[in-house]
């Protein structure tokens, strides 16, 4: 199964108070939804981390998402959003076809006792990872003209 994020465009008057229900309610009908996968968040998290945002559970104003929880980004942190994923949107226009980035490390144990890390690959078509960047950039565009808010939902 697949990880995703998933990112909503809210209006500012929509505050769910129950988040989770909200979430549980309206994640499959909402129509302002942008799912990326984690290896494409998991790549650019760095980036990511530059960008404000709060943590609803906490109350606190911080950087970055929420890897596991829920993230808002406003207006301010959008601006920031849209230079970042523009920026990286410019950088994967010059990658081949196929993009071939690196995944996790991980522990492999062998049948025949033999242990070792690997260093795993993840492939992605250009043409797709452009397709889930290019909706949260209209996210962010919307976001940081005021129009709404960005809700993420992490893995």
């Amino acid at each position: 199964m697949a990880l995703n994020h998933e990112f909503f465009f809210l209006p500012n008057d929509l505050h769910p108070s129950n988040r989770i229900e909200w979430y549980y309610h309206n994640r499959n009908t909402w129509k302002h939804k942008v799912e990326l996968s984690d290896d494409i968040v998991t790549y650019i998290i760095d980036f990511l981390n530059w960008v404000p945002t709060y943590n609803p559970e906490t109350k606190v104003e911080g950087f970055g998402l929420n890897y596991y929880g829920i993230t808002f980004i406003n207006n301010e942190g959008s601006k920031k959003l849209l230079n970042v994923l523009n920026s990286w949107s410019s950088l994967i226009h010059e990658a081949p076809d196929i993009i071939n980035f690196k995944g996790p490390t991980i522990w492999r144990e062998e049948p025949d006792g033999d242990t070792y890390w690997e260093e795993t690959r993840n492939k992605i078509s250009k043409t797709k990872y452009l397709l889930e960047i290019q909706k949260l950039i209209d996210f962010a565009k919307q976001s940081s003209n005021n129009k709404g808010y960005i809700m993420h939902y992490g893995i």
